[in-house]
């Protein structure tokens, strides 16, 4: 039997596309919600809240955006992925917006949940448009480079920033949210929905359950089918450590800023400098970790050094590092490796469902573990930093051991091989 062709050429066409124009939506939607890392002191300041008060806000958003998230992205299983694209790039835009018009912190908080559930959703549902088209042996290269939207997003988000937020203020930074529309509305439309949904779901293949009326029994049995059976253990690891990383990135990437003013003594430029370095080296850290995960090693155990080797280089900086260039060396250090690992997480938990069920897969156990954590940790966190152990400590218990034991937790997931079509490493990860 000939062997299918593996080189690069089959990238090119309809995959490419797909990539393209996955990879700008995600990043367009990352840049309006990275607003928030710079609007943040100053939505404090107008309201007169603290920075527990801000872990609130963040925390009760969370738990609104969870219920959006989870909605929309098991509907991409049911309505297809295509529609549910689009609704995620236009709802994010729009939900951002209408806080320029907020007179109450409480109103910014809910439509802040939803715009954030859009977002949520928009992760897995890009990553399984592109893993479901991509070749097989580049699969993890094109999902691992398309997560590196979310550094870019918000890197690009710095310079609205400074030209809009720090001249006009966080509001009309907001409104700015409106131009992304039409080009939102030009990628949905020159996206295709893919056909491997509809020859599946037609047959329910994998599928043990009748194909319920109405669209809500679609999606609990969507979500039932993910965390029962045979996909349950996987299912509880991917979310418990997708928990656990949303935990300790939601303890420290609203409050590096103040950190390293008030405990490090940068100054306000200085810090902000330190921040935007380590997001665009983060998108190094996408960028090799795909690699890696793609040819060197498998997904799971280059998910495993980046978080171990990124909990180090964390503990390096809140304990060791002082002054402007040691704190950039630790902190760019740790971007590279646990945000830069995120690339082959997301792939990871995508390619290891039936294509039935793998929008909600990433939605429940990528996006909404990632959601719950930061609906529980920043209450906490902000807490135990401000009143009990300070700041060091907590980004010690709170930041750096949820890394290790998220790298634990996939230590116990079968070791699958790269380059696999996704019907073999749905098998592989399952014992069928």
């Amino acid at each position: 039997m000939t062997k299918p062709v593996q080189g690069w050429r089959t990238l090119l066409g309809n995959p490419l596309k797909v990539f393209l124009i996955a990879l700008a939506g995600f990043t367009l939607v990352r840049m309006a919600e990275g607003l928030y890392s710079y609007a943040n002191s100053s939505i404090a300041d107008e309201f007169g809240v603290t920075q527990k008060a801000l872990g609130v806000v963040i925390s009760l958003s969370a738990v609104i955006g969870i219920f959006v998230s989870i909605i929309c992205g098991t509907l991409a299983d049911v309505i297809g992925r295509k529609r549910m694209f689009g609704v995620t790039i236009l709802g994010s835009s729009i939900f951002i917006a209408l806080q320029s018009l907020a007179p109450s912190l409480w109103l910014i908080t809910i439509l802040r949940g939803i715009a954030h559930g859009f977002l949520s959703a928009l992760s897995p549902i890009k990553t399984t448009l592109v893993s479901e088209i991509a070749p097989a042996r580049y699969r993890g290269i094109l999902t691992g480079f398309l997560q590196a939207g979310s550094p870019l997003g918000t890197a690009i988000a710095g310079f609205v920033a400074v030209l809009v937020i720090d001249q006009f203020g966080w509001r009309w930074g907001f409104v700015s949210a409106l131009l992304l529309i039409p080009p939102g509305l030009a990628l949905w439309w020159m996206l295709g929905e893919n056909g491997r949904l509809s020859t599946q779901a037609a047959s329910q293949v994998g599928s043990d359950a009748a194909v319920p009326s109405s669209k809500t029994a679609k999606i609990w049995q969507q979500i039932t089918e993910f965390y029962g059976g045979r996909y349950r253990r996987n299912a509880i690891i991917c979310t418990a450590a997708a928990f656990l990383v949303g935990g300790s990135l939601a303890s420290s990437v609203f409050f590096w800023k103040p950190y390293f003013e008030t405990t490090k003594g940068l100054t306000p430029v200085q810090a902000s400098t330190v921040i935007a370095i380590g997001y665009w080296i983060s998108v190094c850290g996408f960028l090799l970790s795909a690699v890696v995960g793609e040819f060197l090693l498998s997904r799971r155990d280059t998910f495993i050094t980046g978080m171990c080797v990124g909990a180090v280089a964390l503990l390096s900086l809140v304990w060791w590092a002082n002054g402007f260039y040691p704190i950039l060396v630790c902190y760019s250090l740790t971007t590279f490796f646990t945000l830069g690992v995120l690339s082959v997480f997301g792939t990871l938990i995508n390619e290891s469902f039936p294509a039935h069920i793998r929008a909600t897969a990433s939605t429940m156990a990528a996006s909404s573990g990632l959601d719950a954590g930061f609906i529980v940790f920043p209450i906490i966190t902000t807490t135990v930093a401000v009143d009990w152990w300070g700041w060091n400590s907590m980004f010690s218990v709170f930041v750096a051991m949820p890394l290790l034991l998220a790298a634990f937790l996939f230590s116990r997931l079968p070791r699958v091989k790269s380059g696999l079509e996704l019907d073999e490493v749905v098998n592989s990860m399952h014992g069928l």
